[in-house]
Formats: structure tokens, sequence, C-alpha cells
């Protein structure tokens, strides 16, 4: 091998081996997996800091020695093998080239990039999903008898697909290819974006439940959601308990998109109405005061996330109000007078949260820049102004998210909020108007599973006991009604 050649082979691999192995990326909220790769290679390795300006964060970069050294060499010995007894067999003019091991080499590497590193995390925040897991060979069956796993090979794909090295890479390309080609509206995870009037949707049509299960299968749908508050409500009824229910509607029948010409708004309230009928349960829907209130000019939903912004809670909260006070006449709507009022582009949902860029940025596969072109209204945020009055006890558990407010001088009503994500805006209002509120986060207990979350009377009977509570508000967003046939099982 000619000396000029010798040297492209070493520089060629030298490149690719730094490049490709010596660092790991991290971002800002995974900084346990690189403290497990710091201890694990705490004897040769090497680490530094510096700003991702793509993301918006800071990256770790960790240089392992020992890998970066041993691919090298094995690299620079596969390359000279190659040229040296594969290439010679063949009778190519390719052949004659005095580079051509350095191309090998190169095609070499390409092939082995995704295998070189995997990542580690649980849920991928760009994606806004949980990846795949590592499968197992032998599993166990219902009946607890081990058994061979016979979609192995199918969940190892999904695996690999998932964690390859470069795929994020890949993505971010992917992303910019996807939002600066598009004239308006770039396509990407069925999520609607509008480069426009810059709102992201997370759905473009909400589900039609009245279209899309016909005859018995709506019927069966629609009794078993109904049963389901039938037997909560019976549980109330027991223990002295007023049950409200408030489903809150999709951003996408308020704010239509303009990609959707029939938006089956009327399908949508009488599916509302389907399950509600032959009960005694206060079921507030405000799809269309909201609705009437979003001509007025003021945004009622983020552009960038799904929930309601608090001017767009403070209608949903007058809403369920005025129906409490059918039957508590001492309760007392609270007014925008006695609300300081700030201004931010961001997106803030509940009294504890900062400000965030939205969830619907990264499942609409935007990138930190991108996202921040849709930054452009000034949302209304409301402090009460006696909030000072308020105490507050946060409880967080595998098991649990809850937090008990106690507000001085407030009417002496006891009051249980329980309900997914929806409900952290409403606590921008309803912690100041009763004496004890209790706010129970349904979604997001690590150690329940998903298709549990919503069993109240399995989890959260005994808190409910405790606190006999006057009032119980449950308050849902549209796209989890299909889960209220569990919310009185207790198994």
């Amino acid at each position: 091998m000619k000396k000029n050649n010798i040297y492209l082979t070493i520089s060629i691999t030298l490149i690719i081996t730094i490049f490709l192995n010596s660092i790991y990326f991290f971002s800002g909220g995974y900084k346990d997996s690189f403290n497990f790769i710091s201890d694990k290679y705490s004897q040769i390795y090497s680490y530094y800091t510096f700003y991702n300006y793509f993301n918006g964060n800071k990256i770790n970069a960790v240089i392992l020695w020992d890998k970066l050294i041993l691919i090298f060499l094995l690299g620079l010995l596969a390359s000279i093998l190659i040229k040296k007894y594969l290439i010679k067999n063949f009778s190519y003019k390719l052949s004659e080239n005095k580079n051509v091991n350095s191309f090998v080499f190169l095609f070499f590497i390409l092939l082995c990039i995704p295998m070189l590193r995997f990542d580690t995390k649980e849920i991928s925040n760009k994606e806004n999903r949980t990846l795949a897991k590592i499968p197992e060979i032998i599993i166990k069956n219902k009946d607890s008898k081990l058994n061979i796993n016979s979609n192995y090979f199918k969940d190892f794909d999904a695996y690999i697909n998932d964690r390859f090295f470069g795929r994020e890479l890949l993505i971010n390309i992917s992303q910019i290819m996807t939002y600066n080609l598009a004239i308006r509206y770039p396509h990407r995870n069925l999520r609607g974006v509008d480069k426009k009037t810059k709102m992201l949707h997370r759905y473009l049509l909400p589900p039609v439940y009245k279209q899309k299960l016909k005859g018995s299968k709506y019927k069966k749908f629609v009794t078993g959601i109904r049963e389901g508050f039938i037997g909560f409500n019976d549980f109330c009824k027991k223990n002295n308990i007023k049950f409200y229910i408030l489903i809150l509607p999709e951003k996408a029948s308020v704010y239509h998109p303009y990609t959707v010409l029939n938006n089956n708004d009327i399908y949508i309230k009488e599916f509302i109405n389907d399950i509600s009928k032959d009960t005694d349960i206060d079921i507030i829907f405000p799809m269309d005061k909201l609705q009437d209130e979003a001509k007025k000019g003021d945004l009622l939903y983020y552009k960038t996330d799904h929930h309601l912004t608090d001017t767009g809670s403070y209608i949903a909260y007058k809403e369920l109000m005025n129906t409490i006070k059918k039957n508590n006449k001492d309760v007392r709507l609270l007014t925008l007078n006695e609300f300081n009022i700030k201004y931010n582009k961001m997106v803030q949902v509940g009294l504890d949260a900062g400000f965030q860029n939205g969830s619907v940025c990264g499942a609409a596969g935007l990138s930190l820049s991108q996202c921040k072109k849709h930054h452009d209204y000034n949302y209304k945020y409301f402090n009460y102004k006696d909030s000072d009055k308020l105490s507050t006890e946060n409880i967080k558990d595998d098991y649990l998210l809850m937090q008990k407010f106690h507000m001085k001088g407030a009417l002496n009503h006891r009051v249980l909020l329980v309900g997914n994500s929806n409900i952290e805006n409403l606590t921008v209002f309803m912690p100041f108007t009763f004496k004890d509120l209790y706010k129970l986060r349904l979604n997001g207990p690590k150690k329940i599973a998903q298709k549990e979350q919503y069993k109240i009377l399995k989890y959260y009977k005994n808190i409910i006991n405790d606190f006999k509570p006057d009032i119980i508000v449950l308050c849902i967003g549209y796209d989890v009604i299909k889960y209220m046939d569990k919310i009185d099982d207790t198994e």
C-alpha cells in the first residue's frame, strides 16, 4: 500500500471514528443517563458541555477513549483487509483505484452507523410517544407459565427502528424539509399545522363517534359510558356528594382547521346528549359558549398546545359555576376584576407550571426554532389579587398526584376536582372559590397503567371517604370520554 494511500485511509478512519464514537448526546432532561455513562466509564472518559442552538438546550459530550481507540484500530484493519483480500478478487476497474480502500471503509462504516449507539430514553419528547422496549425471548402468559415470545423478532425490529443511532438527526432533517417546503400546511404525524394562522391542532377532526360507530356498536359504546357515570353518581349519592361533569371540547371544535370542510359539530353535540339521557347528572359541555366567545377576539386555546388558555378556562369555570349555583345559592362566581393580568407568548398550563413551548409542537414534529415561529400571540394570565391567603400542599408519588388547597375567607365548601390535564388551568380560579379543594390528577401516576387511570373508585375511594367532599367535579377533555365506562370500577 502506497504512503499516500495509507495516510488517506488513516485520516478518513480517524475522522469517522471521532465523529461517530467520541460524543454522546443527552439533552438537559436526561441527566440520569449521562451520569450512568460517567460512572460506567469513570476511568477512561472525559466530557464537556456546549450549547445546542438547534434544540435550544445544553448538550453533554462524553469521549469514551477506549471505545474510540478500539473502533479506530478495527476500522483501519478492516479497511486494509478489504483492500488486500477482497477487492483484488474482482476484475472491475474500480479495484485499480488508489483510494478504493478508503471508499470501501467509508461504505463499511456507514452500514454500521445505526448499530453504534442505541437511545436509552423511555419517551421521545420530539415525537411525543413512548419508545419500544427491548423484548424478552421468554415471557410469562396469563397463567404465569413460561413461553417463547412468538413476536420477539417483530418487537426487536420495532426496538431497533425506534432507537438506532442517528435517528434524531434524520428526524430533524425531515422536520426542516417538511416545514420549509410546505406552502402553508406541513403535514406530519396526523397533526394539523397552519403556517399562516400559526395554529397547531392535535386533531384535525375530533373523534365523531356517532359517525364512526354504527348501530349496536354505537349504542353499546354510549351505554357503557352512561352506566359508568351513573355508577359513580350512585356512589356520590350514598355519601351525600353532588357530582358534576365538565367535558371540554377539542380545540378543532372551536377553531376549525381550514383544511377540514365538514367539522361535524352537530354529531359531537348529539353524542354528548346521548350519554346524558336518562340520568340526573349535570353534564356541562361548553362548546357553543366557547365558539361564541372565540369570535370576540381573545384566543381561548393556545396556538401550540391543546389546552385552554386562562381566558378560555375562565369561560369553562363560569359555565361550571353557574350550574353549581343552581344547587348552592351561596356559591360566588369570581370576577376577572379580582385578578391581576400579565401577558406572555409562551404556554403555561396550571398555577405551578413554568412557561413552555406547547405540547403539540413536538407531536406535530416541529423543531424548537419552527415552534417559536408560532409564538406570535400575547396570552392573558390571571393572578388572584389575594393569592397570599391560599395555602397549598403537594402530594406526589408513584400512585398519586394530588394538591390540597385551603383558602382563608372563602365559602365553606369541600370540593374534589378530579380529571386529566384539563383540570390544571381550572386551578387558576377554583382554589380561590372554595375553602377546601383537592385537585386529583388521574393521568400521570407512574405505577398506574394507562388503561387503569380512570378507575377512580379503585384507586381513590379512600381519599374521597377521608376528605368527605360536598362536591365532586370531574373535568376531562373530549378525547378521553371513551374511558368513562371505567370510573366506577373497583377492580
